[in-house]
């Protein structure tokens, strides 16, 4: 019986649906901590993705990337029980400088956190409250993020309950919105509700939208 199942999983009669699934400007109801979930599109300026879920109690990395054919434009990283967030770009096999940021998860505890494409910043939310923006680095490639992976490094860390893209314009239009581009990332913070963090970031008070938009603007791993 077995060696039948393994016989059909290798023919590809069953499949992890989890690893099936597109973010289509839709939500995803599941855990997607491990593999990576595509987009049906690059992420446009304005667009939203959130992710919802608990992390488990014991200490744990957990990490957040977005990643384009060549890079990651963004990474995230909090070392539970570390009250602090890591954020950083990767071009290649080079990161860049770190970025230090409020923490956006606790042991134990529920979250709901957001990444908004800016134009010259991603804006990250914890709850619907804006809380950092961390800025878009000369030469990466924002425009072309296809895809997010959640990770930890150890075993059952955290879950997630969904998986939201809100989108700026809808799956089926065919032109994008004109978008300005993004600044050479010299530092940030300066926003709806934002002043200046330290290293290059920010810190804002500013509040979820969607259709907002700001005119502010380690091999090599997830």
């Amino acid at each position: 019986m077995l060696k039948t199942i393994t016989f059909l999983f290798f023919l590809g009669f069953f499949k992890n649906p989890i690893l099936a699934q597109v973010l289509d400007c839709n939500r995803l109801v599941g855990n997607f901590v491990g593999p990576n979930i595509p987009f049906s599109r690059p992420m446009e300026i304005g667009d939203v993705l959130t992710w919802n879920g608990t992390v488990f109690s014991q200490p744990s990395t957990l990490r957040v990337s977005f990643i384009s054919p060549s890079e990651i434009p963004i990474h995230i990283r909090q070392d539970l029980p570390n009250q602090h967030t890591i954020f950083n770009n990767a071009a290649g096999a080079l990161w860049g400088a770190e970025v230090f940021g409020p923490a956006l998860y606790q042991l134990g505890q529920p979250f709901q956190i957001s990444m908004k494409l800016d134009n010259f910043a991603f804006r990250i939310y914890s709850k619907d409250i804006e809380v950092f923006q961390f800025p878009i680095r000369n030469g990466a490639t924002w425009n072309a993020m296809y895809a997010v992976v959640l990770q930890n490094l150890s075993l059952n860390s955290w879950k997630t309950n969904w998986l939201e893209m809100k989108c700026i314009r809808s799956p089926t239009t065919t032109r994008a919105p004109r978008t300005r581009r993004p600044g050479h990332g010299h530092g940030g913070g300066h926003g709806h509700g934002g002043h200046g963090g330290g290293y290059g970031g920010g810190y804002g008070g500013g509040r979820f939208s969607s259709s907002d938009s700001s005119d502010s603007s380690e091999s090599c791993e997830y």
